[in-house]
């Protein structure tokens, strides 16, 4: 016949007397997290800028390549991307000067155009760049002030 074996539930008080007065005696640690959040807002405006200009670069890019042939046009929109490319890579790592010039291309085109070009042209061309030479500056501003 197999012997009884009495299961004893568990429960969290200590088993002697000198144990429970132990357990009495330590009093539960406090402790506080600290929890900090980061401001979300720096790494959203770094990489909007940087995405912005390489979206102008790659419509640049794209409206060279649908161009038939070598002419002087093409020509003219090749130096653009160069250019475009080299004020990228300028405001990716100095942000205020490359902001600078993005909204002095902007500009630039804006008055350059402004009697020549349709409104809508000049809203699809300028705007863009205005935007990304803003997001550029502002984010070259907030790194200098901290």
């Amino acid at each position: 016949m197999p012997k009884e074996v009495k299961h004893r539930k568990r429960t969290g008080e200590p088993r002697s007397a000198k144990a429970k007065e132990s357990k009495e005696k330590k009093e539960p640690k406090e402790f506080t997290i600290e929890v900090r959040k980061k401001d979300p807002w720096p790494k959203a405006l770094h990489w909007t800028a940087r995405g912005l200009g390489l979206f102008i670069l790659l419509v640049a890019t794209s409206f060279m390549v649908m161009s038939n042939g070598f002419s002087f046009a093409s020509l003219r929109e090749m130096i653009l991307i160069v250019a475009l490319a080299a004020v990228l890579l300028c405001a990716w790592h100095y942000e205020v000067a490359g902001g600078a010039i993005y909204l002095f291309l902007g500009l630039t085109y804006l008055f350059i155009s402004l009697f020549s070009a349709d409104f809508m042209t000049l809203i699809i061309v300028t705007t863009p760049m205005l935007v990304t030479g803003g997001l550029f500056m502002a984010e070259g501003l907030i790194k200098l002030h901290k």
